[in-house]
């Protein structure tokens, strides 16, 4: 709901939450490596073994695809697929991206009750483009709550 832009990301914000106004930027996560629609199955493979957990498609400057190495295993596996076959058409679209901008952990954290990962989008201020993707998982936000239990 949030992604699709049917509901505004504030509707998630909660006083309460232990995590309220800690910024995401806490978790110090790394910037994804982006690929354009160009990439081919070996060059995702390639990515995925350097490290990657997720890699991200764009197509015409936005966020299309991505691929996982769960994803990858499985289409690779089921579709014979070579190193030189294009890697968009085995993208998935099953994925939750939202603005960063604002962004607060336990919106975040809300999020990643219903999401394995939450992609997070840092535009450029001044032509709007993707500057920057992020990937999320509850295991980044573990040590937080942690740290806030022992308070």
């Amino acid at each position: 709901m949030i992604d699709n832009g049917f509901a505004p990301l504030s509707s998630l914000k909660d006083p309460s939450h232990p995590l309220h106004n800690i910024s995401w930027k806490t978790l110090n996560l790394k910037p994804l490596r982006l690929f354009d629609d160009k990439l081919t199955i070996g060059d995702a493979i390639q990515a995925i073994n350097e490290g990657n957990e997720i890699v991200p498609i764009l197509k015409g400057g936005a966020l299309f695809k991505i691929i996982n190495r769960t994803h990858l295993c499985t289409k690779i596996a089921s579709k014979n697929l070579k190193a030189t076959d294009s890697a968009i058409m085995e993208g998935t679209r099953d994925f939750t991206a939202i603005e960063e901008e604002g962004l607060d952990l336990a919106q975040l954290e809300q999020l990643l009750r219903r999401n394995n990962i939450v992609i997070l989008r840092e535009r450029d201020p001044a032509t709007k483009a993707i500057s920057n993707l992020y990937a999320a998982t509850s295991s980044h936000i573990l040590p937080v709550i942690i740290s806030k239990m022992a308070q």
